[in-house]
């Protein structure tokens, strides 16, 4: 904050949430990433605004709020098509989190479309043990 730089105190928080979410302190990891999307919003860094959301968009599933989740999801994947870089990763990530709210709102069909996709970036991205258990996943 001190000196200024944003995108680093962004990514920061993104991060720290992260790590609360894993301890399951759901709340704190809620007001660490809304933190460090007020603070990205302001940013040309896209990409890490995009990795903010989806990691959103996993506290909000959480917390049992999937019309939260599914809004992040939505702005991460307009930030992700905004830049010309793409993460594969964070697709395969954003896909994932899709799949389980489409399966939640017992939609199997979009579920199983989003898997597949999910799957396809992980293969990308070069995780292939995620795309083969993504696969089996979609199968079985």
């Amino acid at each position: 904050k001190e000196v200024k730089y944003g995108d680093g105190e962004g990514r920061a928080l993104e991060r720290m949430a992260t790590i609360y979410l894993n301890r399951g302190e759901k709340t704190r990891a809620k007001s660490l990433v809304e933190n460090a999307m007020e603070v990205l919003s302001v940013s040309q860094d896209k990409k890490t605004l995009g990795h903010t959301r989806v990691t959103a968009a996993q506290i909000y599933l959480s917390l049992d709020n999937p019309l939260w989740a599914l809004k992040q999801l939505d702005a991460a994947m307009k930030d992700f098509s905004s830049t010309s870089v793409t993460d594969n990763e964070e697709a395969a990530r954003a896909m994932l989190l899709a799949a389980e709210l489409a399966v939640r709102a017992d939609q199997m069909k979009e579920a199983v479309k989003f898997y597949r996709a999910a799957a396809v970036y992980f293969g990308q991205c070069g995780n292939h043990a995620m795309e083969v258990n993504l696969h089996n996943t979609v199968s079985g």
